[in-house]
């Protein structure tokens, strides 16, 4: 299974991290100035320093694999 998935809505992107059951939608072209990230489970028990490198890490993946799509 792969770890992110990218997933086009009408007016958007939806980027799912499965492993973390993380989200983040953003506009196309504007990752950066639009991203919203939000948790796919309530009560997640998770540091701030480790939100924070699955952000980084995302990011990562969008840029090597889908750079036409985020900037």
């Amino acid at each position: 299974m792969e770890r992110f998935v990218l997933i086009k809505k009408e007016e958007s992107w939806l980027c799912i991290d499965m492993e973390n059951e993380m989200s983040c939608e953003f506009a196309p072209h504007k990752l950066n100035e639009t991203q919203k990230f939000q948790f796919l489970r309530e009560n997640m028990d998770t540091n701030v320093m480790a939100v924070a490198r699955w952000c980084r890490e995302m990011g990562d993946w969008l840029s090597a694999n889908h750079y036409d799509k985020v900037f």
